[in-house]
């Protein structure tokens, strides 16, 4: 805490020093009572830099497992050079000899934690009012750094609250036995692609979905045709397009119908689903948008088109940057509890090898991109690297290759063959029959 701020305030921090040193007092006299404070209270909660520097000195000894009394600690002081900080031993003996016990260590350790909480709500809100004047710092980092800051407090308030066990499986042979007698309700968003629905149930919650390809190898086309298929579905989606304009985006949507547009765009127009189109934007943006969406009305899906033109973090390191965001992702996935269909380039290394396979250090800029994804799915067109006929001399003209190249939860590697009609923009099952829409097969050029 820093005290200029409540110098500039005039006002006198929330504290209770002498409760401090009781709790202090009742951990070295009775140590049993160590880790019920432990649970409760961090070394950084107390005010006075004394009480803190004991508390970590009591703590370090729990955590090595080492005996705790008087001496002890004040050995563990003189170890660390800040027994004269604290007031030397006299200082451990008063504390000793004004407690009684640790009848009401509990109730004492969460008042000085909200005491803590107390000056920590006036520090962040100090800050957030002198950032919020500072015009070098965006409005997206303001709120993500408030967010951040809260969600640490809120955490700090609720306490050590893990589920026990028993709960735990509980709820998991609950949701197995439902499965198995719903196996529609216990799918995930689903694919265009029913192999691919097979393999992975659909796309799970808290998944981190990376879809990687070349250049106009359809990553938009697949990602649009599983918006599409979301959204038929009932769900909630939102896609951040900060390659294509919303009117482009929305235009392949309607034509994927393959019939009269007006009656398509009608259809459209009752899907759960917002466009954000903008450039230069980065990760808090996306989080903050989708925080509030998922709160107003819900959210099943989220696309991200596309990993290399997003703002980076601040930092010298691109690979680094690009771990950052990968990982910020990741996490809101998991906290919104939804799939987010991330689309990122592959590097050129591909194009030097004869057999063009993919491999997942293709994967451009960085190895956190494939150790935050849950799935890695790589999409090709074998027409457009040369490959016209396959081994059964069928044209490759309309084949899309859709290959699974991790999956944490699931079957892999795993390669798909997909039928992709781009007069129509929209993938199905290789074995399906290809549809030529509404204008016979010939996109008209304002599409």
């Amino acid at each position: 805490m820093n005290p200029d701020i409540f110098l500039d305030l005039g006002k006198i921090p929330p504290q209770a020093t002498d409760i401090e040193e009781a709790v202090l007092g009742a951990m070295i006299i009775e140590p049993v009572c160590i880790d019920l404070v432990n649970e409760i209270l961090p070394s950084v909660a107390f005010y006075k830099d004394s009480n803190r520097i004991i508390c970590e000195a009591i703590y370090s000894l729990k955590k090595s497992g080492n005996p705790i009394d008087l001496l002890t600690v004040i050995e563990e002081l003189k170890r660390i050079k800040k027994l004269d900080e604290i007031g030397g031993p006299y200082h451990l003996t008063q504390l000793t000899n004004t407690i009684a016990g640790s009848y009401h260590v509990e109730y004492h350790a969460r008042i000085v934690l909200e005491k803590y909480l107390s000056r920590e709500v006036i520090r962040l809100s100090y800050e957030s009012l002198k950032n919020g004047f500072d015009e070098r710092m965006s409005v997206d980092d303001l709120i993500t750094e408030n967010q951040k800051e809260l969600t640490r407090l809120i955490e700090m308030v609720a306490g050590n609250n893990n589920r026990s066990l028993i709960d735990i499986i509980s709820q998991s042979l609950d949701e197995i036995h439902k499965a198995k007698e719903n196996p529609e309700k216990a799918f995930g968003v689903p694919t265009p692609i029913m192999e691919l629905n097979d393999v992975t149930g659909g796309w799970q919650k808290g998944d981190l979905i990376i879809l990687a390809g070349r250049p106009s190898r359809g990553k938009t086309a697949f990602a649009l045709a599983n918006i599409r298929s979301a959204c038929e579905a009932g769900k909630s989606a939102i896609v951040f397009s900060i390659e294509m304009k919303d009117t482009q985006l929305m235009k392949r949507l309607i034509w994927s119908f393959g019939f009269d547009p007006d009656e398509a765009g009608g259809i459209v127009s009752r899907w759960n689903l917002d466009i954000d189109e903008k450039t230069n934007i980065g990760v808090p943006y996306i989080i903050n948008n989708c925080r509030a969406i998922k709160r107003m009305k819900g959210l099943d899906f989220v696309v991200i088109d596309y990993l290399g033109l997003m703002d980076l973090p601040k930092g010298d390191n691109r690979a680094y940057q690009i771990g950052d965001i990968t990982r910020a992702l990741k996490n809101m996935a998991k906290e919104l509890d939804v799939p987010v269909l991330l689309l990122c380039q592959l590097s050129r290394e591909i194009e030097k090898r004869g057999n063009k396979k993919h491999e997942l250090s293709d994967l451009r800029d960085s190895g956190n991109i494939e150790q935050d994804a849950d799935i890695v799915l790589f999409i090709s067109r074998p027409f457009l690297d040369g490959t016209l006929f396959d081994k059964n001399d069928e044209s490759t003209e309309l084949l899309t290759v859709l290959e699974i190249a991790k999956n944490r939860n699931g079957k892999c590697p795993v390669t798909i063959k997909t039928r992709h009609n781009e007069k129509v923009n929209y993938y199905t099952d290789w074995s399906t029959q290809e549809y030529k829409g509404y204008f016979g097969g010939s996109q008209p050029d304002a599409f």
